[in-house]
């Protein structure tokens, strides 16, 4: 929201025009604002407010072009895409509707080849626009009776959907409100398993994994999860002990944090573009060794790529093994390389040969009644080692820890504040590897058992 608020900004830099600047909420008034806009004669609008009895709508940009208007949406992503070609049309409608007549429509998106430069942004280069007009008059006819059903949808009583996979893929708003009364081990928790076959488990009396028959036919992931939801014991294969076991000393728990944002925050940076900011390392010189820690954190103040790359090839040297959950630091020091950062191309080659991914491992070796169908480490950390957590850190995720980082680098923060951020940021990467530890010391010790 941030992001698309400082875009939109931005875009308004290409015209001259009035700011509707009333709140939302308050539709009476930026309504009545608008109306007063419009009839002084003002030729460009940002924010105006349109509304009647069920549809209402506030575009980005109103551009007057004879006795007709231009609907200008601005996004902060980086092309046209069908859920913006939607969004223009629904406004469209509503201006329709409103009894504002529409001769065009366009899409102003980010341009991703844009490279920022030392100072401001230059906006006539940082964004594309699109004509749009004809494929959001196409929708039109078929928008207009979705609206009727939303508007009836609303009107009425509560709609009775049953749950099932669409729930969580992606997870729902509603999530938590529809499963208040929750069953512990859901269908839908079973890996792929299609809509259909949870109706059809759910008509024959079957609601949650373990009261699914031994003999029922399903794939050999979703009988080892069943089988474990069922007798609520783990799952750990002959093999796993093996495979940590044989892992040659010293080990590098390694895990990094990256800003990835639409405006480029420093020079030579494209939009989007994926900067590692943060890593942290827990490193274990022999089996039972305590951890040690060390870490790197970016001040903010420039491109941290070189100083990342630089800080973590002199910590990681004497590794022998580099363990990390799921592929995501390979990827990104692929990156890296690919720009020519110092030192990725050594940090990725050593990474390549040596690298573990205990994700990887965790699937096909270990399962956990706790998991409940996640591999996440904020899934897998809680059922495997119990006392430890995220719930006592102010940055409990990446994406959090992102936008605490892009705090960092604006300007505004009082040294107090900053200290606390970068404390925080510290913390919460700490926790990732020193969960990975802990992780790898309980699989241990249940494999052998």
């Amino acid at each position: 929201m941030e992001t698309g608020r400082h875009v939109g900004q931005l875009a308004r830099r290409l015209f001259t025009g009035v700011l509707i600047e009333t709140p939302s909420s308050d539709w009476p008034a930026a309504t009545s604002a608008t109306a007063k806009a419009m009839a002084d004669g003002a030729d460009c609008l940002f924010e105006a407010a349109f509304s009647n009895e069920r549809i209402a709508c506030r575009p980005d940009i109103l551009v007057r072009e004879e006795e007709a208007w231009h609907l200008i949406e601005v996004k902060s992503g980086g092309a046209v895409n069908k859920s913006y070609l939607d969004d223009i049309a629904f406004q469209v409608a509503a201006l329709l509707e409103c009894g504002v007549r529409v001769m065009k429509a366009s899409l102003i998106h980010i341009d991703k080849g844009y490279v920022g430069s030392a100072g401001q942004i230059d906006h006539e280069r940082f964004f594309k626009t699109v004509d749009v007009t004809e494929d959001v008059f196409h929708r039109l006819p078929n928008l207009q009776g979705e609206l009727h059903e939303v508007v009836e949808l609303i009107a009425g009583p509560e709609p009775q959907v049953e749950t099932n996979v669409h729930c969580l893929r992606p997870k729902c708003t509603f999530y938590d409100y529809c499963h208040e009364v929750a069953v512990e081990h859901d269908l839908v928790q079973l890996p792929r398993i299609k809509a259909e076959r949870v109706v059809e488990f759910r008509r024959s009396g079957i609601a949650s994994i373990d009261q699914i028959p031994q003999d029922e036919k399903l794939t050999p992931t979703q009988r080892k999860i069943a089988d474990v939801v069922r007798f609520d014991a783990p799952f750990v294969s002959d093999d796993l002990g093996a495979v940590l076991r044989n892992l040659p000393y010293p080990l590098h728990f390694v895990d990094f944090e990256a800003l990835s944002v639409a405006i480029p925050p420093y020079a030579g940076v494209r939009p989007f573009q994926i900067l590692p900011f943060q890593w942290s390392l827990h490193i274990v010189s022999k089996p039972g060794a305590e951890p040690v820690h060390k870490s790197f954190l970016a001040d903010g103040s420039h491109d941290p790529r070189k100083e990342f790359t630089t800080s973590l090839w002199n910590a990681v040297q004497s590794a022998a093994t580099f363990v990390y959950y799921s592929n995501y630091e390979v990827s990104r020091l692929k990156e890296l390389a690919s720009h020519t950062v110092p030192n990725a191309d050594l940090a990725l080659e050593a990474f390549e040969k040596q690298g573990f991914d205990l994700l990887a491992v965790i699937k096909k070796h270990y399962y956990h009644p706790g998991f409940h169908g996640s591999f996440s480490i904020k899934s897998v950390l809680p059922a495997i080692v119990p006392d430890l957590s995220y719930d006592d850190l102010e940055i409990q995720g990446g994406d959090v820890a992102a936008y605490q980082f892009q705090r960092l680098i604006g300007d505004g923060l009082t040294a107090q504040s900053r200290a606390s951020i970068r404390e925080a940021l510290e913390e919460y990467c700490e926790r990732d590897t020193l969960a990975m530890v802990r992780l790898f010391d309980r699989l241990l010790e249940e494999s052998a058992d």
